[in-house]
């Protein structure tokens, strides 16, 4: 469990060790021994240069940091860097949407959405979220960049960029090997050889496999258990040097089959008729209502009536004794799901130790990715030719409402199990001849009731909400850089090309057996070219540098959709219009057999979007340790379609517009006490335009599809502080304390239609950012012992976040009267993300042999076992339940490193 501390008490300690870290460095650096921290060299501006003398706020993480924290792909950057933060997408692995300086990514398993936050690995743009967050092999630095990138990065940088930098294959011959074990069976293995073949020309060789059991046990009899690990890489790369030329080429392919999250029921929203009287109606409607639970309960004591007759029961006795074993069944499912909601609405909201679905949940990767970099050299001048080929495979197969709703078949021919509230509720209202209106006479509503029970038996299952979805994905990227320097001035001068094609299929099935199933399926493409340059001028013996840059973006994007549906054409619940109920369901398998969907598929259209980014900036460097900066930036975020929903009132394609931003920004960098102690720190302010927002919108069939909103303008500002020293001769501290505030100024207003008064709801003032106001991270690298040929190195990092609303707003418009469509908009209750402190450490003992050396290392991962939910979002009023996911428990493991 997490510690006993109270939000506030916890901020207070966190900031107080900051503080009290500032004085450490200044009492403990005074008298150490003379030694320096070492230089820090990044391409952040693609040159190369020191970091204290870009003016840009940046975190940046080299080879032993890598390894020392434990970082192998994006979702390990978490706790490793300030101002980051994020989740990995429900139902699926390897898809993580980033969060930097408060701007998000959106839904990462959306083909639509385009990241806010670049990912580049060797200097080529991961196009999507599908598949960046995979195992990344044969790391040499990381830098992540905060704040817009337009210029030099181009769109989908408005919150920063991560550059991934791989190591090149060395001229010396060199192997490694590692191999790892753990608790919940952890097994790994990873290997690298480096092959000189001649003096110009070598190879390295990588690769690794990385297994876990899950975390969580599954409660469905023969059910895999969730979260666990499978995965598997290999690169080659080939580097040819000569005097002024180098050419590098980098094949890697990755894989990953693992179980997707444990996702936990943790709320109910109320029903439709009890929503105006419901505690925190219209803007904070409560998630914990018993109304459904109440409902059911009602209907089950009203079943014994049935046999009595009119005027007490709308069937006739001898059609309730014809059914006694359906009225039977019914009963004891209420039972069931009371059982089961009472267990829901009286957990704490801690952790737990398993999780529920009653079909598999399994999410794969298969990605290739190619990289070749070509150098040209002429005196001052680089020239540089960057192309990248990427391809993605992902499957997420998702059981997403967090339930069991398997059934399983009794001695006494009664079954038991869970079976979802709403069908239970549609069941009980067939039956007492409330769902079909005057026109549909109580005896044939209540053989329906009949038909939907035993297609569930039949079944083995009522799924309420599961998803088969596949995103395949082929980018192809070409960049030319001229980078040089000519007197005073040092330039930057590149082109940028990227095209990429994305194809998303689906099958959702919903609410067996009374909805049906259908697909949101569409093909996406965007093709996109850009200009751009950047300048910086420094006068002879002056201590101003003065930058400016420019990129010109053109892009069209073009979607067709391939919407499918296995509705019925003539009514909504095909068992009134003589459909047999599960008629309407088909498997993943038989997908592409359901009916197109008239009126939407095979729709194709086209945007056209261009964009002029810039940035300024002034330097000022009081002495060679200490200088002071001040930026004014814009970027862009790419516009596009929604290819999950289509605007069907307006006959045309859900789109949205291009997001804008403008960034002000001043720091200071400066090294302290002869080069021990190195302080930073930034003030930042954000202006959006047309800001992208992923919400949760109701499908036809019940189910929810992510969709992208403009919500118009907001305002961010902020601040970022970091302070490294050298408490000893062996002994490296760092802490960093971020500071994000801001919500949004405008936001999509709730809206009714003119049939239900044309009801206004504005949101802006209740909606929120996903990311935390508050954050700290530390690093405390110590060499413990030192001999002649070993050393006993401990390391020790963390990261506290304060609490964050994952989603800005859950809403819903619910139906109350008669009048058809939504009268009554409703904000629910947000489920934060919990304040969290996460603790990791690593103790390693490395032994020098003539010729090699050999590390054996122990290690933790949230050492005091934080308890913490790091994602949840609402079903709305239809599948009307509140789901949640969980951060990892403590894990522990052992490393063997051989490497010569």
């Amino acid at each position: 469990m997490g510690m006993n501390m109270s939000n506030s008490s916890k901020a207070k300690f966190y900031k107080t060790i900051l503080f009290g870290a500032v004085l450490a460095a200044n009492a403990t650096v005074t008298g150490a021994a003379e030694f320096t921290m070492d230089e820090i060299i990044v391409t952040a501006q693609k040159k190369a240069e020191s970091i204290q003398e870009t003016p840009i706020s940046m975190t940046a993480l080299r080879a032993d940091d890598i390894e020392a924290r434990g970082v192998v792909n994006i979702r390990d950057l978490f706790t490793a860097t300030p101002g980051l933060s994020g989740f990995e997408a429900p139902s699926s692995r390897g898809n993580v949407s980033l969060n930097l300086r408060g701007v998000g990514s959106g839904n990462p398993n959306s083909l639509s959405t385009d990241p806010a936050n670049a990912i580049y690995i060797d200097g080529v743009f991961l196009g999507k979220s599908a598949g960046n967050g995979v195992d990344v092999m044969d790391l040499e630095r990381i830098e992540v960049l905060m704040g817009p990138q337009g210029t030099l990065y181009g769109r989908n940088s408005t919150g920063g960029a991560i550059n991934m930098i791989t190591k090149k294959p060395s001229d010396e011959l060199g192997m490694k090997v590692k191999v790892s074990g753990g608790d919940y069976s952890h097994e790994a293995v990873s290997a690298r050889i480096d092959l000189p073949l001649s003096d110009d020309f070598s190879v390295a060789v990588s690769m690794y496999d990385r297994s876990r059991d899950g975390l969580y046990e599954n409660t469905r009899e023969g059910g895999a258990d969730l979260e666990n690990i499978n995965r598997s890489g290999h690169r080659v790369m080939l580097d040819y040097s000569s005097e002024n030329f180098n050419a590098s080429y980098s094949f890697a392919h990755y894989e990953l089959d693992e179980t997707a999250q444990a996702l936990n029921v943790v709320g109910f929203n109320p029903l439709g008729g009890g929503i105006k009287g419901a505690p925190g109606y219209p803007n904070n409607v409560t998630i914990s209502s018993t109304d459904r639970l109440n409902s059911l309960l009602a209907t089950q004591g009203g079943l014994p009536y049935l046999s009595y007759g009119p005027p007490y029961s709308p069937i006739s006795p001898a059609q309730a004794a014809g059914g006694a074993t359906h009225i039977a069944q019914l009963s004891q499912w209420i039972t069931d799901y009371a059982a089961f909601a009472n267990g829901v609405l009286a957990k704490d909201g801690s952790r737990p130790s398993t999780g529920s679905n009653d079909s598999d949940q399994r999410s794969t990767q298969d990605v290739d990715a190619h990289a070749l970099t070509l150098t040209w050299t002429a005196g001052d001048i680089e020239f540089k030719s960057i192309t990248g080929i990427r391809e993605v495979s992902n499957l997420n197969e998702g059981d997403l409402d967090g339930m069991d709703n398997t059934v399983t078949m009794g001695a006494n021919g009664i079954s038991t199990g869970i079976v979802p509230d709403l069908v239970l509720l549609t069941i009980g209202g067939l039956m007492f001849d409330s769902v079909g209106g005057p026109y549909v006479p109580a005896s044939y509503e209540f053989m329906i009731a009949q038909t939907l029970i035993d297609a569930i038996n039949n079944n083995g299952s009522a799924p309420l909400f599961s998803n088969y979805a596949t995103a395949e994905t082929e980018q192809f990227s070409q960049e030319f850089q001229m980078v040089g320097s000519s007197g005073n001035l040092d330039y930057v001068l590149g082109a940028y090309y990227f095209d990429e094609d994305a194809k998303s299929r689906n099958n959702q099935t919903s609410v067996f057996p009374i909805a049906f199933t259908g697909t949101t399926s569409y093909d996406i493409a965007t093709e996109s070219t850009s200009l751009y340059g950047q300048m910086t001028y420094r006068a002879d013996d002056s201590a101003w540098a003065y930058s400016a840059g420019l990129r010109y973006t053109e892009e069209e994007k073009n979607i067709t959709y391939l919407h499918r549906s296995s509705a019925s054409p003539a009514c909504f619940f095909g068992f009134f219009c003589g459909q047999a109920p599960g008629a309407y369901y088909v498997t993943n398998a038989d997908a592409l057999s359901q009916p197109e969907k008239a009126g939407v598929y095979g729709k194709n259209f086209t945007q056209d979007f261009d964009n002029l980014s810039g940035k300024v900036s002034v330097q000022y460097f009081m002495n060679e340790d200490t200088n002071l900066y001040a930026s004014y930036s814009t970027g862009y975020r790419s516009g596009g379609f929604n290819g999950s929903v289509y605007d069907q009132a307006n006959d045309t394609a859900d789109a949205f517009d291009e997001e804008e931003i403008t960034s002000m920004e001043v720091g200071f960098k400066t090294d302290l006490m002869d080069g021990r102690a190195r302080l930073n720190a930034t003030l930042y302010k954000y202006d959006y335009e047309n800001l992208q927002i992923s919400q949760l919108l109701a499908n036809d069939n019940g189910t929810v599809s992510s969709s992208i909103n403009n919500s118009g303008v907001a305002k961010r500002d902020g601040v970022e502080t970091s302070l490294m020293f050298s408490a000893t001769e062996n002994m490296l501290v760092s802490v960093a304390y971020t500071m994000n505030h801001g919500d949004f100024d405008e936001f999509p207003a709730l809206l009714t239609d003119a049939a239900n008064g044309g009801v206004v709801m504005e949101t802006a003032h209740l909606a929120q950012r996903s990311s935390p106001d508050s954050s700290l991270n530390f690093n405390v690298d110590w060499t413990l012992m030192r001999g002649a040929n070993s050393n006993l190195h401990w390391t020790i990092n963390g990261n506290w976040q304060s609490e964050r609303t994952p989603i800005s707003l859950n809403t819903a418009v619910y139906n109350t009267d008669a009048v058809p469509g939504g009268d009554a908009p409703v904000v629910f209750e947000q489920l934060t993300n919990d304040e969290r402190t996460i603790v990791n450490t690593r103790l390693a003992w490395t032994k020098q042999l003539t010729d090699s050396s050999v590390t054996v290392a122990l290690w933790g991962r949230n050492i005091t076992d934080d308890d913490h939910r790091n994602f949840s979002f609402n079903y709305g009023d239809a599948l009307g339940t509140s789901v949640a996911q969980y951060g990892e428990p403590r894990v522990w493991g052992i490393d063997f490193t051989w490497e010569m």
